[in-house]
């Protein structure tokens, strides 16, 4: 990632917040590929509106990562997978209550956790 960022900085077209950009999104992406490598659900499948229990939980899962990992804003992650600011709140809301209670839920966030660090 930071070999993509330096090449991108060498084009003086580039601007910072083109950079920025960049860097966000494919923060998101990695985060995406591990959701996807641990709940065997096509990252593909995020932004569709498909309501299948096994993809909602791995967007779920996303958007939780994403505000964990990320400094970014509610709206910017819901623009990533096509929902907006309230959907991020209420997926974030969702993986924490069944943090408390759900065995395979924190054995998920385990196994993302240990790819993302």
């Amino acid at each position: 990632m930071d070999t993509l960022i330096n090449l991108l900085k060498t084009h003086k077209h580039i601007t910072q917040n083109e950079i920025g950009i960049v860097n966000r999104i494919l923060t998101f992406m990695l985060i995406a590929k591990a959701v996807s490598e641990v709940t065997k659900i096509n990252s593909l499948c995020f932004p569709m509106q498909i309501r299948k229990r096994e993809i909602v939980t791995a967007r779920h899962l996303f958007c939780y990562f994403a505000k964990l990992m990320t400094n970014k804003p509610l709206t910017e992650i819901g623009r990533y997978i096509d929902r907006d600011h309230a959907t991020v709140l209420c997926a974030i809301r969702k993986i924490k209550n069944l943090m408390s209670y759900d065995k395979e839920t924190n054995n998920q966030v385990a196994q993302i956790r240990e790819l993302l660090n």
